[in-house]
């Protein structure tokens, strides 16, 4: 295992110890940001946790929800190397007693992913993946679904998707099946990674640390990821919500059904 994943997964695990441990307390400290999007006290102290780890081994750039740039802490935004992590993917699960949140951690180098860990702490599930080095999920191998037609396959959607305009009219221009649960974005890109589900969509802006780690994930299980264009995701931009919509299953669906997407949903 190489150091980046090491240190990755030994950060994805302290931190998610201090998440449950906040959880157990019911003191969540919940707030709204200008976004007006909920962080909860678990989500800064899964910060600090995950920060203080990093620190002790390098002095590399850091992207964070709730901490874009780590600057005086870290190396400045020209360093080629940067982590990119979401303390809690998921807050609003997290808060509302659900399991299905994950922290992600990422190591990136000139914006290609080289090492990122998925962890859902409630689940006690553990996805990891380095370049070159496939994808595992508790320390076993895993890999995408085989599945060549499109009429086998399931879309992963969240309950809340499906019963959105636009995505029962990517089901009914795929004529794929739905497979709902309810997950962060992590996680999403993890269960196509495993196997769980054949394809994943997602429309609109997304954040880089929501799938940087998953990303690599899926890639390293013999699937692929593109945005809705079907560019390959570089992660050094400078507005973290610069990925216009995902993409993401096996080698043979992902295309078919990007194909099929951009004519059918222009």
């Amino acid at each position: 295992m190489n150091q980046f994943l090491s240190v990755a997964r030994e950060a994805a695990l302290v931190a998610g110890k201090v998440v449950m441990e906040i959880r157990r307390s019911n003191d969540l400290g919940i707030r709204i940001k200008e976004d007006n999007t909920p962080v909860s006290r678990a989500d800064l102290a899964a910060q600090e946790a995950i920060l203080t780890t990093l620190h002790r081994y390098f002095n590399h750039q850091v992207r964070s929800e709730e901490l874009p740039y780590a600057e005086g802490v870290f190396v400045g935004k020209d360093s080629p190397e940067t982590w990119i992590l979401d303390p809690i993917d998921g807050t609003e699960e997290f808060i509302s007693g659900g399991d299905a949140f994950s922290i992600s951690i990422a190591y990136a180098y000139r914006g290609e992913v080289l090492a990122g860990v998925v962890y859902a702490p409630a689940l006690e599930q553990l996805y990891h993946a380095a370049r070159g080095e496939g994808a595992f999920l508790n320390d076993q191998p895993v890999h995408v679904r085989p599945i060549q037609n499109l009429e086998e396959a399931s879309l992963l959607l969240t309950p809340e998707q499906r019963q959105r305009e636009i995505y029962q009219k990517i089901l009914h221009t795929l004529r794929v099946k739905p497979r709902i649960r309810k997950l962060s974005i992590s996680l999403k890109a993890a269960f196509i990674a495993c196997g769980e589900a054949n394809l994943y969509i997602k429309r609109g802006p997304t954040n880089e640390w929501d799938i940087a780690a998953g990303d690599l994930l899926i890639q390293e299980a013999r699937g692929i990821l593109t945005d809705l264009s079907g560019r390959r995701i570089v992660y050094t931009d400078k507005d973290p919500r610069h990925i216009l919509g995902l993409c993401a299953g096996n080698k043979s669906l992902q295309p078919k059904a990007l194909k099929m997407l951009q004519k059918g949903l222009t």
